[in-house]
């Protein structure tokens, strides 16, 4: 059995250059069919008051079974039908579903903005449509980064944790390498799991070779569903998803990111 990851403490300073993309905080729980009756989807956008604009919305059910060769997607299930509500400027969405609820950001600003609003986003949720059990919680960050804009793979040494990047930096199998697209299953600590994708491959449009790290931490040990646990629980895979990016890059791609560096 692999042994928890022991990572140090990690850093907090604020990336100038942050290469953030994505942050989803997803609470999958006991099916709960309340989600049908707009009324209470109705109230709960009302109580959080920041989302004017309001979809409906249908997604296809996913089965991940996690094994010996890792995670593994099938379909084939019913079609779940639910709500998004977005912010007046796209850049937050709150998913309502059956089996979860969820908060996406593609404008990400700090911990502390991400954490206020899922607090508020799980409260309504307890308050409205009232699930009893949290399944899992997931909280998912995907970084693209674009600091250096390097000419090929092998630019990246220095920059990436030399151990990711692999075969990139084999004599012989490295200057043939067209796409590096990898992914990582690692044991958390307290039971938590972590999938980290990785990998390069050419931007068309710019020539460049950006790197993608997606960093999916997630605890699924069943539990009440509780708005404080909760948020200890996501403060716990936020800080997990800080160490495991900052394992990936090296301390000169750090820096530079934090724009102590000159590109």
């Amino acid at each position: 059995m692999a042994s928890p990851l022991a990572l140090p403490d990690p850093s907090t300073v604020t990336l100038a250059r942050a290469p953030l993309q994505l942050v989803v905080c997803q609470v999958r729980h006991d099916r709960n069919l309340a989600v049908a009756d707009g009324s209470r989807v109705l109230a709960i956008r009302d109580q959080l008051n920041v989302y004017p604009r309001m979809e409906e919305m249908a997604q296809q059910e996913v089965g991940v079974v996690i094994g010996p060769a890792g995670p593994s997607s099938f379909g084939g299930g019913e079609q779940q039908r639910g709500w998004r509500l977005l912010s007046e400027d796209g850049a937050w969405t709150a998913a309502l579903l059956p089996d979860f609820f969820a908060l996406e950001c593609t404008g990400y600003t700090s911990w502390t903005e991400f954490r206020e609003r899922m607090r508020s986003l799980a409260g309504a949720v307890l308050a409205h449509l009232q699930p009893a059990i949290e399944l899992r919680l997931g909280l998912r960050y995907v970084d693209r980064i674009g600091v250096p804009a390097v000419e090929q793979p092998q630019d990246w040494s220095g920059y990436i944790n030399e151990h990711l990047l692999g075969p990139v930096l084999d004599e012989q199998l490295g200057p043939a390498v067209s796409s590096l697209q990898q992914l990582l299953q690692l044991q958390g600590p307290e039971g938590v799991q972590v999938l980290l994708r990785h990998g390069t491959q050419l931007d068309q449009a710019s020539g460049a070779w950006p790197y993608v790290l997606d960093t999916d931490c997630f605890r699924g040990d069943g539990r009440r569903l509780e708005a404080d646990s909760l948020l200890h629980g996501a403060d716990a895979l936020h800080k997990l998803a800080l160490q495991v990016f900052q394992a990936a890059v090296t301390p000169q791609l750090h820096q530079l990111l934090a724009g102590q560096e000159d590109s």
